[in-house]
């Protein structure tokens, strides 16, 4: 009869168990709930402010990556800290200058020209044969000339804070940086690939060899073409481009952190950002 007992007690215990186990289990999901809640991003719209900030910063990072200023060419050049911080805070300085020291005005003069030029050479292209927007195609292209130099001019002089900051050596990295990544958007060139880039004297054979071996036979293989291609000076350069990196890197991460934190509304909420 005990034994009787003890089985009944044990039958009835069980609708209990189970009840404290979906217990625990409601629960639990609605902590669960509550703390996916509190991390989701607030509702609604970002504020002024967050609009502003962030796009402050991503004006700042389209002019870096312009003006061959990411983390990765800061580190290619061999940067100290200090030097990676002051070069960022006067391209945040210029970035927040009004109207980015005649850029903004010069960038819709831009805009507008090579608007005026495409409509030109579309009705061309489309036809009829128009003399007027014909003769108009010289003057158009001379409108976008003149403020593509006009933008160079307004840039130049944040180039030259940046360039006031730079060792010699340096400086003849960064400028062959730039005039690779210029003569690339242009069509003269291919864009010089890798550490390649930060190579000063190149020729236009020895950027068309580079990348020819780094499309046709991979990267690994650029190492055993230098010789072909390269001087001996220039495959210092290369080196001396590749030990920067592994030194430098670290240190540029820690003054972009300090110099251009990203703002907290983008940390937070990337996915509302177009």
């Amino acid at each position: 009869m005990a034994m009787v007992r003890r089985h009944w007690a044990f039958v009835l215990a069980i609708p209990v168990l189970a009840f404290a186990i979906l217990l625990t289990i409601f629960q639990y999901g609605g902590e669960s709930r509550k703390v996916r809640a509190d991390q989701m991003p607030p509702s609604g719209p970002p504020s002024a402010q967050s609009v502003a900030e962030v796009a402050t910063y991503r004006r700042i990072q389209q002019l870096r990556g312009e003006l061959a200023l990411t983390n990765s060419d800061l580190a290619a050049l061999g940067v100290s800290l200090q030097t990676a911080t002051d070069i960022l805070t006067a391209v945040k300085s210029f970035a927040n200058s009004p109207g980015r020291g005649g850029l903004d005005q010069v960038d819709s003069t831009l805009l507008e020209s090579r608007r005026a030029l495409n409509e030109a050479m579309r009705k061309v292209n489309v036809g009829p044969r128009d003399e007027a927007v014909l003769g108009s195609v010289p003057s158009l292209k001379q409108s976008v000339s003149a403020a593509q130099s006009q933008r160079a001019a307004v840039l130049s002089i944040l180039a030259d804070q940046v360039n006031s900051r730079l060792a010699p050596d340096q400086q003849a990295m960064w400028a062959a940086a730039r005039s690779n990544a210029a003569a690339a958007e242009q069509g003269l060139t291919p864009s010089p690939p890798g550490v390649y880039r930060y190579v000063t004297g190149l020729s236009d054979e020895q950027i068309r060899q580079l990348d020819s071996v780094a499309r046709h036979k991979g990267a690994s293989a650029l190492l055993a073409s230098e010789s072909a291609i390269l001087t001996s000076a220039q495959k210092i350069q290369v080196q001396t481009v590749q030990q920067n990196l592994q030194i430098s890197m670290a240190g540029v991460g820690s003054a972009e952190a300090q110099a251009l934190p990203v703002p907290d509304a983008l940390k937070a909420n990337p996915g509302i950002w177009p």
